[in-house]
């Protein structure tokens, strides 16, 4: 009879050693910062690379090891190579975050390389484009008076003489012959067919127009750091930007 009481009394202190150690079959039955280890709850210093400091990762040992196990683990502009754990510069992967302005991101190469190095000086004749490659030649300013009706005489070379405005209000003949008295000044009487479909002597007001190749593209991503893709008409669009900003900050020469 001892015995037994011996043995019940003795039966607490049995299940509080079992206690010491919660059996587990993964991490989920194990308390915070606790790792399922060889079946048993186990405190660890990491459970996942998110407990661990930047450029480290954690390892299947749940510790905190140099390197890394996703690209979450490296710095901004790296990516972590799964075969050696460690973070390397990745190069560019996209043209508008990664390179500067004028330059294009070669995604397979991961190099910024210069789309067009007289992105913003080639200019074009609107008559008769010379732009080269799948490049669009678009009127960008206006650069002085002249008179369409006599030609490109006064413009700057590559700079076409072309009628912005026509009066439509009266004609500016004089006995068969055109009166430039008759218009406003600057502007010029010419013998024309208005946009209405009007054939004689108009008032027509006319500027040398100052025109530049810009690369054509269906999105802003097929367009240089610093360019958008604006839609042109006819379902094209090519791609623009502020080029006096960009040369006189000293982004693009």
């Amino acid at each position: 009879m001892r015995a037994l009481r011996l043995l019940l009394a003795a039966l607490p202190l049995l299940v509080a050693c079992s206690g010491d150690k919660v059996v587990c079959g993964s991490n989920a039955d194990c308390d915070e910062g606790e790792a399922c280890v060889e079946e048993e709850c186990t405190d660890v210093t990491c459970l996942t690379s998110a407990d661990c400091d930047i450029q480290q990762y954690c390892d299947a040992d749940f510790e905190c090891s140099a390197g890394c196990d996703a690209d979450a683990d490296c710095l901004a502009g790296q990516s972590c190579d799964g075969a050696t754990n460690q973070c390397s510069a990745y190069g560019c992967r996209d043209t508008q975050l990664d390179c500067d302005y004028g330059e294009m991101c070669d995604v397979t190469t991961g190099q910024c390389y210069v789309e067009d190095e007289g992105l913003c000086e080639q200019t074009c004749d609107l008559f008769s484009p010379n732009c080269g490659g799948d490049s669009t030649c678009i009127p960008t300013q206006y650069v002085g008076d002249c008179d369409a009706g006599n030609g490109d005489a006064g413009c700057p070379s590559n700079s076409p003489c072309a009628i912005v405005e026509v009066d439509e209000s009266g004609t500016c003949d004089w006995f068969g012959f055109p009166d430039d008295s008759a218009c406003e000044r600057g502007w010029n009487c010419d013998y024309l067919e208005t946009g209405s479909g009007r054939i004689g002597y108009y008032c027509h007001l006319d500027y040398c127009i100052e025109s530049q190749c810009f690369p054509s593209c269906d999105n802003t991503g097929d367009c240089p750091r610093g360019f958008d893709c604006q839609d042109i008409g006819g379902g094209d669009a090519a791609c623009f930007a502020d080029c006096d900003y960009l040369t006189s900050e000293g982004y693009l020469e």
